[in-house]
């Protein structure tokens, strides 16, 4: 192997491992920062409500929605370099670069403490704007990367696995989505909003870090035809 081919597979790893690190860090802080706040409930509260504007520790939980972005996006640059001609698979690659940078703009823009205040500050809707950029891109891009995959080993499997995730994930996202106060009026279930939101940001954070750690064994390994190519062939 040549030395650019070495540096280029150091890159590729490094860019994968990437996608290792953003859910464990970003899993790990918002876990710790709860601890330390008496008046926090992982199951009855948001994540985001750790980095709100004036609480405890804010600064911590902001910054670590904008590493976890950057962390996620730079996995997305290892994606692309491993996609070769699959079109689809490079707008799921796309749409991982969305889910980085709405995480990065969500720790940007903080939320309003709570209680929230009738009129939200220009900060939490674009706090809100960011973070359904990203829960919405993630989302489409598991179920387009579950199309998209080749149909053959060692792809078939992961294929199915995110089939399953991205079903999954929606639900959760609607089920967190309609535990928001504004959005349900049904006060049982915004008792669970923060349960809803962690079990969907583990969901979908697992499945990047399996992805990357796929993408690390086997770098140049995406490339290939999709389900649909691998029909339209043997129907020629």
């Amino acid at each position: 192997m040549s030395t650019i081919n070495v540096r280029q597979d150091i890159l590729q790893r490094s860019l994968a491992l990437c996608g290792v690190a953003a859910p464990i860090l970003f899993i790990a802080t918002f876990t710790v920062l709860g601890m330390f706040r008496d008046d926090y409930s992982p199951i009855k509260h948001f994540v985001s409500e750790l980095g709100a504007t004036g609480v405890q520790n804010a600064a911590a939980q902001n910054a670590n929605f904008v590493v976890t972005g950057l962390l996620i996006m730079s996995f997305a640059v290892g994606l692309f370099r491993a996609i070769g001609s699959n079109k689809r698979a490079k707008i799921a690659a796309g749409l991982v670069v969305s889910t980085g940078a709405g995480l990065a703009g969500s720790g940007i823009f903080p939320g309003d403490r709570l209680p929230v205040p009738p009129e939200p500050s220009v900060s939490a809707l674009l706090h809100y704007t960011f973070a359904g950029l990203a829960f919405l891109a993630i989302v489409s891009a598991i179920l387009v990367f579950s199309r998209s995959l080749p149909r053959s080993e060692p792809w078939l499997t992961f294929r199915r696995y995110s089939l399953i995730t991205g079903v999954v994930a929606s639900g959760l996202l609607v089920l967190t989505w309609l535990s928001v106060p504004s959005a349900s009026g049904i006060p049982s279930l915004q008792q669970w909003a923060g349960l809803f939101q962690r079990l969907f940001a583990v969901t979908w954070l697992l499945w990047v870090a399996v992805m990357a750690i796929r993408l690390f064994r086997l770098p140049d390994a995406i490339d290939g035809p999709s389900a649909d190519a691998a029909g339209r062939s043997e129907r020629q």
